[in-house]
């Protein structure tokens, strides 16, 4: 059952008194995490920290702080243990955060004044074997590394199949306010709808979902002065269809506005409508210029290889999309966008010929000028993990997390200006 609202928050609603119901990883993301092999029931204590071999599957990263989704060999070389760590950059500590007894997953990390918040998924069925969740945990530590408190944000139970979906996110909109959120199928009448959590001053101050909208799946949002943006995927309407002459649609990209209190204004905008040739994936959103990009993946069929990046510049005034680029050079592992002191666009992928399982990848960057769209591409560094994290300092200097050959996850920082020199 859903968190109940420990006060009114100006920002949301409390939660209503919902049905349970069972959530799981959404297939459909998780491809590439099932090359690593199935999870078992039989898991060693937190003891055994330091004597699991582990590998990182994805992480996300805050200042010198890394919460880790590991994947860990056991005594059978057939099974594997999926757990969420918390350790420091010069790995002055290293604990586990999820429980021994069940698989976890899919970290998300922020910093709210002398503490550290992480929330994951975590699997407490009897079915150990997949990558299933049914619980949204979320702990505090020290920066030291000591436990301050815990909770479920999110308790489901048997009687009904649904889903969640991953990345965990989070918009952070000043020192004591962190909106989480992620899509999952509770609302009526909707495959899935964005579900948004406010944690302020350590507290959880209450939910709601974003309604007023249709289906929303894998959502990104931004805040853009006193109004949000969200980009998401959803399917079009029958007479969308009609009108596009298309016999089926499923993962077409919309983007819609919200005030700051996150009620819809006005209707959902068609980013790009995918068909039955464009199956678009994991929009994000980034502002340009008094006008918003809207970046995503995608292939000419459902597949776990994206062979396209895409980018669409949506003028607000207009309602409609101004410019539209398609790059298919590579295949395009994840993506992140934002701008630079000079308000240009950078969109930061990796990609690799191998897929997720080659072992190395490419760390790239697009730069999209704001006068003219023109668009520079530049190879920033070979890394060893397909996943990556950028956190922006400034306007000019941004941090960016990635693996390196020992397994390690480890930061740099540089210069956006100094991107192709």
């Amino acid at each position: 059952k859903f968190y109940e609202a420990k006060k009114l928050s100006k920002f949301f609603h409390n939660c209503p008194s919902t049905k349970t119901q069972t959530l799981s990883l959404s297939l459909s993301l998780l491809i590439f995490f099932l090359i690593f092999s199935a999870c078992e029931s039989s898991i060693g204590g937190e003891d055994e920290l330091d004597d699991l071999s582990c590998t990182v599957n994805d992480f996300s990263a805050v200042g010198d702080y890394i919460a880790a989704w590991e994947i860990c060999e056991l005594e059978d070389e057939f099974e594997r243990y999926n757990r969420v760590t918390l350790t420091t950059l010069d790995e002055s500590f290293k604990v586990q955060v999820s429980e021994s007894d069940y698989n976890s997953y899919s970290p998300l990390i922020w910093a709210s004044g002398n503490n550290l918040n992480v929330i994951y998924t975590k699997n407490t069925s009897d079915t150990q074997e997949l990558i299933y969740a049914n619980q949204i945990m979320r702990k505090v530590y020290t920066l030291d590394g000591e436990l301050v408190s815990e909770e479920t944000l999110m308790e489901v139970g048997s009687g009904r199949f649904g889903t969640f979906q991953v990345p965990l996110r989070k918009i952070e909109r000043g020192p004591s306010s962190t909106v989480v959120y992620w899509a999952d199928n509770e609302v009526e009448g909707l495959a899935r709808a964005a579900n948004l959590f406010e944690i302020e001053n350590g507290e959880v101050a209450g939910s709601r979902y974003l309604t007023g909208v249709r289906s929303v799946n894998t959502p990104h949002a931004i805040m853009d002065g006193d109004h949000y943006i969200f980009a998401f995927m959803s399917g079009l309407t029958p007479e969308e269809m009609q009108e596009r002459d298309l016999d089926s649609d499923q993962n077409s990209i919309f983007i819609v506005k919200t005030d700051k209190n996150f009620q819809v204004q006005g209707e959902e905008q068609i980013i790009n409508v995918a068909g039955e040739s464009d199956w678009g994936v994991l929009p994000t959103a980034a502002p340009f210029d008094g006008e918003y990009a809207v970046v995503f993946r995608s292939a000419n069929q459902p597949s776990n290889v994206l062979d396209r990046l895409n980018l669409r510049i949506y003028d607000p005034e207009a309602e409609e999309v101004i410019h539209s680029e398609v790059w298919a050079w590579f295949n395009y592992l994840n993506h992140q966008t934002l701008t630079d002191a000079a308000g240009n666009l950078m969109i930061f992928y990796m990609e690799s010929d191998g897929g997720f399982a080659a072992g190395e990848y490419n760390l790239r960057a697009k730069v999209i000028f704001r006068d003219n769209y023109e668009a520079e591409d530049h190879f920033i560094m070979t890394v060893y993990n397909p996943n990556f994290e950028l956190e922006q300092l400034d306007q000019d200097l941004i941090r960016v997390y990635y693996g390196e050959a020992s397994g390690r996850i480890v930061s740099g920082e540089f210069s956006l200006d100094s991107i192709g020199s």
